[in-house]
């Protein structure tokens, strides 16, 4: 375990070592996402008894609309309305959840934040957290629409970039401050993500 008060580089060392082992012989995506989001939840902890750290963890991970589950694509139409999906437009989409509470640890139980089109420059607009990402992230937007087009990256930013909201509480990036940052003393939030080969977008939010 690695207690957050103390946290160093050594620390930081082993811990990076273990969650990049995390993915060998995963049987899926969602299955080494799984795997990384419990051992951050369980290992990442604070104080004398070891209570972990963080809230909660999750990890998501864009894909075309093409490509996603007829029951993903249902959420997605959804939130489009009548507007209609191209199979090339991107969707942020939540492959792990871990957390304090029970209805967390499942991604299927998440009705808002399961899939998300990203299908224009608006189309984050009422999720100012993500807005937010994607800019501390120099990911462009509007989004390519074409199939095998791919997130814009700033030339200038590397393929890694870290996402942080130094004080939740009041912030108008973390929603859900009455049922979510007040109840369980939401401190902070930080994010680590960047642009995979294949072009895709990842992000890991704790």
């Amino acid at each position: 375990m690695f207690d957050l008060s103390a946290f160093r580089l050594p620390d930081m060392a082993l811990c990076s070592t273990t969650v990049r082992r995390l993915g060998e012989g995963a049987a899926s995506i969602e299955d080494a996402a799984g795997r990384i989001t419990r051992y951050l939840y369980a290992n990442l902890t604070t104080g004398p008894d070891d209570e972990p750290a963080c809230v909660l963890v999750r990890l998501f991970k864009t894909h075309p609309y093409g490509r996603l589950s007829p029951e993903l694509q249902a959420l997605v139409d959804a939130r489009l309305g009548d507007k209609p999906a191209n199979p090339g437009m991107k969707c942020l989409t939540l492959l792990a959840s871990t957390g304090a509470v029970d209805g967390w640890n499942n991604p299927a139980q998440s009705s808002r934040f399961r899939a998300i089109p990203l299908s224009g420059p608006d189309a984050l607009a009422t999720l100012p957290m993500f807005s937010q990402l994607f800019a501390q992230f120099h990911i462009d937007l509007p989004f390519l629409e074409n199939a095998s087009s791919s997130l814009l990256l700033d030339q200038y930013a590397t393929t890694f970039n870290a996402f942080y909201v130094p004080q939740a509480l009041n912030s108008p990036y973390v929603p859900g401050q009455e049922d979510f940052v007040i109840p369980f003393g939401v401190q902070s939030v930080l994010g680590c993500g960047g642009i995979l080969p294949t072009g895709e977008m990842f992000a890991l939010i704790l």
